[in-house]
């Protein structure tokens, strides 16, 4: 069992980082755990962000996620990855998570999990699908790739296939400028994307059924049909909105006393990078006032 930390931050998202970054530089003891073998959340897969300050061409994710590690190291944070989170309890006013973990306050930044896919594929093998964030670079020059969905995140990949030599078509079920930032939009047409408003029904031996008609194969599906909270291991310590979304007070605290939460995973999030930067920086101030009351 480890010494109690100050604070222990499950998710290392852009908002679990912010946070972990600053309360260690305000001398608190941070334990950071993610589920992933990085850190950087969404953004670490992302093939560029160039809309966010102060970066003028912008940055990998990977660029992110490295440097993101080695400012933690600089701060002593301590950094557990490769390590879902299943259970956390409190007793005598400490956390306790993973039976394993130990803190006086506990941040859940855990931010979103990839949907399934909400379409029934009739043949293994059939077709390469892929779901989530992680762009996997195994393409031939002149591959044809289908990203269906129309959020920023389907942009960045459709611009990363590009990068590749791919032809890609982004395929919605709505139109792409409902969901997607414009300059993204632009962008993509430049280089030739096409944008296809059109709902897959079901992925077969035959192919595609894109409404009454069938189409080909591509040489990649990803998919990224929207993003679910990524907090149920977090029970009746939580209070959750009708979409799952964790409902905090102005100080981000939750029900629980001394659990706060950030970011993606919580009501009324607009899912952007810069506002969970800032959801992080409100936990800061809260934690401190916390810890200090308690002194």
């Amino acid at each position: 069992m480890h010494v109690a930390s100050d604070v222990l931050i499950i998710g290392a998202g852009p908002a679990g980082l912010s946070a972990a970054i600053h309360l260690a530089s305000n001398g608190r003891s941070v334990m950071l755990i993610d589920s992933h073998d990085r850190v950087g959340g969404q953004i670490s897969y992302s093939h560029w962000v160039d809309n966010y300050p102060p970066f003028s061409v912008g940055f990998s994710g990977a660029y992110y996620s490295s440097e993101s590690r080695a400012q933690l190291a600089r701060f002593g944070v301590e950094v557990v990855l490769d390590t879902p989170v299943t259970h956390l309890k409190k007793h005598d006013g400490i956390f306790t998570v993973n039976d394993r973990y130990l803190s006086k306050t506990v941040l859940v930044a855990t931010g979103l999990s990839p949907n399934v896919h909400d379409f029934p594929v009739w043949s293994d093998g059939a077709c390469n699908i892929v779901t989530g964030p992680e762009l996997t670079p195994t393409l031939h020059k002149d591959d044809r790739v289908v990203v269906y969905g129309a959020g920023n995140s389907a942009g960045q990949a459709a611009n990363y296939y590009v990068s590749q030599g791919a032809q890609v078509i982004v395929m919605s079920r709505r139109p792409a400028s409902e969901s997607m930032d414009l300059y993204l939009i632009n962008q993509l047409r430049d280089r030739g994307v096409t944008f296809i408003v059109q709902q897959i029904r079901q992925v077969s031996k035959d192919g595609f059924l894109l409404g009454d008609r069938w189409s080909g194969y591509p040489s990649r599906l990803h998919v990224f049909t929207g993003y679910i909270p990524a907090c149920n291991f977090l029970g009746y310590y939580v209070t959750l909105d009708e979409d799952g979304y964790i409902l905090v007070d102005h100080d981000h605290m939750t029900v629980t006393d001394g659990l706060f939460a950030a970011g993606d995973c919580v009501h009324g999030s607009t899912h952007k990078l810069s506002c969970a930067v800032g959801d992080a920086t409100i936990c800061v101030e809260s934690i401190d006032i916390y810890l200090d009351e308690r002194v």
